[in-house]
C-alpha cells in the first residue's frame, strides 16, 4: 500500500477513535428467552456500554502513535530520496564534466602525440615501439571516454527513474577516434 494512503488511513483511524470516546457502544437486537413457566418471549434488545473506567485511552493513544510513526516513515523516505535524486544529480555532473574533459582536452592530446610520434619515427628518431606506445595510448584514452559517456548514460537514467521524469540537460558529444 502507498504510504500517503497508510498515513491517511491511519489519520482516520484517529479521528474515529476519539468520536467512538464520546459515543459510548451501542448494540441493538431481539432476543428469545424461556421463562419459568416455559413459554418463549422475544423481545427487543438493548445494551449500551458506559465508559466509566475504560474510556479507551490505549486505544486512542496506540493509534496516535501508529499515525505518528507512519509519518515519520513517510518523512524519512522523502529525505532518502531527495538525498538519492541529490547524490545521481552531482554523479550526473562529474560524468558529464569528465566526458567533456576527455573530448575536448586528452583526446585531441593524444592524437597531436600520434601524428608528432608518427613523424618522429618517419624521421628515424624514434622506435616502433615507442610509436606503438603512443597508438596504444591513443586507443586506451578513447576506451575510458567511451567508458565515462556509458557511465553517464547509465547514471542520467538512474536519475530519470529517480526523480520520476525525463532531465533537459544535454549529453556529452561523441567523437570517433
Amino acid at each position: 500500500m502507498h504510504l500517503a494512503c497508510v498515513v491517511r488511513a491511519r489519520a482516520d483511524a484517529s479521528a474515529l477513535t476519539g468520536v467512538s470516546r464520546v459515543l459510548p457502544a451501542l448494540q441493538v437486537g431481539v432476543s428469545t428467552e424461556r421463562d419459568a413457566e416455559g413459554t418463549r418471549v422475544t423481545g427487543p434488545e438493548l445494551s449500551v456500554e458506559l465508559p466509566i473506567f475504560d474510556q479507551g485511552q490505549a486505544r486512542a493513544a496506540r493509534i496516535l502513535a501508529q499515525v505518528r510513526q507512519a509519518r515519520a516513515r513517510q518523512a524519512e523516505l522523502a529525505v532518502n530520496i531527495r538525498a538519492e535524486v541529490r547524490a545521481l544529480r552531482n554523479r550526473l555532473d562529474v560524468t558529464h564534466r569528465s566526458a567533456e574533459h576527455y573530448r575536448t582536452v586528452l583526446l585531441p592530446l593524444r592524437e597531436k602525440w600520434l601524428k608528432e610520434s608518427q613523424l618522429r619515427y618517419n624521421a628515424m628518431l624514434l622506435g616502433v615501439f615507442q610509436l606503438l606506445q603512443a597508438r596504444r595510448d591513443q586507443i586506451e584514452a578513447y576506451q575510458a571516454y567511451l567508458d565515462t559517456v556509458r557511465d553517464y548514460w547509465i547514471t542520467r537514467a538512474e536519475l530519470e527513474g529517480a526523480s520520476g521524469g525525463s532531465l533537459d540537460a544535454q549529453p556529452p558529444k561523441e567523437k570517433n577516434p
